[in-house]
């Protein structure tokens, strides 16, 4: 894999992208503290009750019908 560096002042350094990318793929599950893995899990759980819960209210139902009529096709 070719490693693509900017030069900034004479020096060679990592994009700020990349350093973010290789900070997330480095991370493990061990490495997060526990309050915030306990705030993520929670969040998702949140997440998925209100998508759940709101299915068969007016306004989903109204824009499941929207998104049902649309014919996207790949040429």
């Amino acid at each position: 894999m070719t490693e693509r560096r900017s030069s900034v002042a004479g020096k060679s350094q990592v994009s700020m992208a990349e350093a973010l990318a290789r900070y997330a793929t480095d991370l493990g599950y061990e490495d997060l503290p526990e309050d915030i893995v306990r705030t993520a899990k929670r969040t998702i759980l949140d997440t998925l009750g209100c998508a759940f819960g709101g299915y068969t209210a007016g306004p989903s139902q109204i824009a499941i019908k929207l998104a049902s009529d649309v014919n996207a096709r790949c040429h």
